[in-house]
């Protein structure tokens, strides 16, 4: 059966409380019986001191003797009367009222109204005469009482202290893990809001702190879930979607290149915007797919110039429609191939080239860069001079369906991180002064 903190925290400390206590009333005892024991040694050595010696009977004898074992002292007969001396006067450091009893063996004597440790001891060997040793109870007892009081009170001053500290601690401790157990509670309702560090003990900070570590987690697991069954569903629905776009894109594709073939050499720049378009919607079909089912990517030698100068022109049209100036500078020296697959860097590249274009807006300004890498490997930089994400939606970037505009859905920087982690590399964003700068990197695979 479990217990409470409160139990758990008080029962030791009141057992050890109850122990020393039984150990001070041990040693009051002991006091005691230390002290009668005394007595009891005083007796026997006055025994032994009388036996066989003769003791003149007289009352300053007996009072000198007195002083000296601090037993009163009485010469009695066998009868247990007190005798006199040859002047009548009684042989007795105290008054008597009658006679005394055989205690010729220590023991407690009640007599005639006190309460005595008495020992007869013979004072001849014919047993006619008798000295009777008489120690006082009652100095014995109140000392042995005193130092148990003492002890007793000491014990109960030191303990009872001690015994509220523990049960503050515990009510302290215990309503603090209350705390803790309503904010677990609460995240295992689905809450995951960070909870109060409770402060002024390590291991309820630490514990605080690994509770929040956990709901860190269990949002990020949920919002992973979350966003992988959405994309599943997108991914079914788009599939469908991008099946028939691709159909009805192949049907346009054949048309317009019939009537490029019938127009004759140079093909019309509307019929060559017309194609490039297409191929745009290619791109973006196929990524809808993508997103049903895993990717297979096929890797190789690609030219990286080769590569930005497809996406470039692929975005040109919407560029010019909205006076957009699109900047791309290929690098002054010669760039290696890198090994990737081709059409999955294209739509990465395309997307984040599209995100950029879109916010910079009409009349903007996005440039592009290429910055090879060792071999093997480059850095894609796209640079806008579009306002940057909202506060609200900096954190999540990168995440599936992040997205402010009316007609997005988000996936494309999503697409893009995913394509660019496939190759080694990643996506990243920083605000550079009045630009936005997004950039994607890839790496050689290993050997």
């Amino acid at each position: 059966m479990s217990r409470g903190l409160a139990f758990q925290v008080l029962t030791p400390v009141i057992l050890l409380l109850a122990g020393f206590l039984a150990l001070l009333a041990w040693l009051g005892a002991s006091h005691y019986q230390q002290a009668r024991a005394e007595a009891l040694l005083r007796l026997k050595r006055l025994a032994a001191a009388c036996a066989g010696v003769t003791i003149p009977r007289t009352p300053l004898v007996l009072e000198i003797m007195r002083d000296m074992s601090g037993a009163e002292l009485v010469v009695c007969g066998p009868d247990g009367l007190p005798m006199a001396d040859e002047a009548g006067l009684p042989l007795s450091t105290l008054p008597l009222a009658g006679p005394l009893p055989d205690t010729r063996a220590p023991a407690n004597l009640d007599w005639p109204n006190r309460r005595w440790l008495a020992s007869l001891v013979p004072l001849d060997r014919e047993n006619r005469h008798f000295l009777a040793a008489l120690v006082d109870r009652d100095p014995i007892d109140s000392a042995a009482r005193e130092a148990l009081l003492g002890t007793v009170v000491a014990g109960t001053a030191a303990g009872l202290p001690c015994l509220a500290m523990a049960l503050w601690l515990a009510s302290r401790m215990g309503g603090r893990l209350a705390r803790l157990k309503r904010q677990t509670e609460r995240i295992a309702q689905g809450d995951f809001a960070p909870i109060d560090i409770p402060s002024g003990t390590k291991e309820l900070e630490d514990l605080g702190r690994a509770i929040n570590a956990m709901a860190f987690r269990l949002r990020a697991h949920e919002d992973e879930l979350r966003a992988s069954e959405r994309a599943s569903l997108v991914g079914q629905l788009g599939a469908g979607v991008a099946h028939q776009v691709r159909n009805a894109a192949t049907g346009a594709r054949l048309a317009i290149q019939l009537h490029a073939k019938s127009a004759g050499e140079p093909i019309p720049e509307d019929l060559v915007v017309a194609l490039r378009q297409l191929d745009l919607i290619e791109l973006q079909s196929r990524q809808m797919l993508d997103l049903a089912r895993p990717p297979r990517p096929d890797r190789k030698l690609v030219d990286p110039v080769g590569l930005v100068d497809d996406v470039v022109n692929l975005a040109g049209p919407k560029c010019r429609h909205a006076m957009i100036t699109l900047d791309w500078q290929a690098p002054e020296k010669p760039s290696a191939p890198i090994v990737a697959d081709a059409e999955a860097l294209r739509m990465a590249l395309l997307n984040i080239v599209m995100n950029a274009v879109e916010a910079a807006g009409p009349r903007g300004l996005v440039r592009v860069r290429l910055a090879p890498g060792e071999s093997g490997s480059a850095s894609f930089r796209v640079a806008d001079n579009g306002p940057g994400p909202s506060p609200r939606l900096a954190g999540r970037l990168f995440q599936p369906f992040a997205s402010t505009k009316r007609e997005g859905i988000g996936l494309g920087l999503a697409v893009a991180r995913r394509v660019a982690r496939d190759h080694g590399g990643e996506v990243s964003w920083t605000r550079e002064g009045d630009e936005t700068v997004f950039t994607l990197t890839t790496k050689a695979p290993s050997p």
